[in-house]
């Protein structure tokens, strides 16, 4: 059948649905109700739209959430003025990707939506691994400095004598004597210098996000 003539089309897969005895489409399987224009196409090029549409809310579905955790879990990595500058990213993107796909730009839209995903979800990942290395290290240095206050009555000089379980993030950590703050105390970071974690037995857990 000529499309040019046809007037009901699938909204998933654009088939044409003239003349049909069923209500289910019979390349796709989507069902669809001839009374009903909700449920189908008029024209093909709509159909096209809606198909590439659905694909964009789809991806802007599972990115989206994505992005916007990634930009808080920023806020103990990088600290508060980045996170801020990452939902900004995450808000002015999106925004831009619903503008481009209202205007019939779908591909441009979903180009949209990964490029936005792409500027926060893998650096934040990796920085959120490095996060929970960096955690369960400097626990285990408490852990460390505490007993050796329990056993010697002092905790260590320094932390010569202990074994990191990740070797490639000890730079990251700082250990320092400190009769003041219980015998000593730890200071981190993630992935900004000027975003800074710190323990001591006096003070418990601190941080200065920026």
């Amino acid at each position: 059948m000529d499309p040019n003539l046809s007037k009901t089309f699938c909204l998933n897969c654009g088939y044409c649905l003239d003349n049909l005895e069923s209500s289910v489409c019979p390349e796709c399987g989507g069902q669809f109700n001839a009374n009903d224009s909700n449920t189908f196409a008029t024209s093909a090029g709509t159909a096209h739209w809606l198909r590439w549409q659905q694909r964009v809310l789809l991806l802007a579905g599972v990115l989206v959430p994505l992005e916007l955790l990634c930009a808080l879990l920023s806020y103990e990595t990088i600290g508060e003025v980045q996170m801020f500058l990452l939902l900004l990213v995450a808000v002015i993107g999106n925004l831009l990707a619903c503008a481009i796909l209202i205007t019939r730009s779908p591909r441009i839209s979903m180009a949209c939506v990964v490029v936005v995903s792409l500027m926060i979800i893998p650096h934040q990942l990796a920085l959120g691994i490095q996060y929970m290395m960096i955690t369960h290290e400097v626990k285990q240095v408490i852990e460390y400095a505490d007993q050796s206050i329990l056993n010697d009555g002092k905790p260590p000089a320094d932390l010569s004598a202990y074994r990191f379980r990740f070797p490639s993030i000890s730079h990251h950590i700082r250990y320092t004597l400190n009769k003041k703050n219980g015998g000593y105390g730890l200071s981190w970071y993630i992935g900004n210098r000027n975003a800074s974690h710190w323990y001591s037995p006096h003070e418990g857990w601190r941080y200065y996000p920026d």
